[in-house]
């Protein structure tokens, strides 16, 4: 079983950073957070720490946090497609339309697979699981 070892001060962050190949500290989260879109957990897991301890050294180097993600940040995505105009939808690319409404590939993938089906019933908006119906989404 490896040896947990606590980090305590600044400098033991410092030199943990610097041993991966960063110029410092806060280098080492924004590289993490920003460029690489790892979470707080993702990050703590790495760095074998906990999510507390990040957030609180995130919070001393002033790194803006993404907004926390949850269950419908999909259904969100999905409604947005939805209430396009379809021929704009189905006419432009995936990866356009995925980079014009920050969403992902495979939502707009999903969307437009459902979509040429021709069906709205059973379809799911929320991520909830509960099935709509088009009498459902007009009220």
């Amino acid at each position: 079983m490896a040896e947990h070892r606590r980090r305590t001060s600044d400098e033991d962050w410092h030199n943990l950073a610097t041993s991966l190949c960063f110029r410092d500290e806060k280098h080492m989260y924004e590289a993490f957070y920003n460029e690489q879109g790892l979470s707080v957990m993702e990050i703590a897991d790495r760095l074998d720490a906990g999510t507390a301890t990040i957030n609180r050294r995130m919070s001393f180097y002033q790194i803006v946090k993404r907004p926390r993600g949850g269950a419908r940040k999909t259904a969100d995505k999905k409604a947005t497609l939805f209430y396009l105009d379809q021929r704009v939808v189905m006419a432009l690319p995936n990866r356009l339309l995925a980079e014009m409404y920050d969403m992902s590939y495979s939502v707009v993938y999903q969307y437009k697979r459902w979509k040429a089906g021709g069906s709205f019933i059973g379809y799911n908006l929320s991520s909830t699981g509960r099935q709509v119906s088009m009498e459902g989404m007009r009220k």
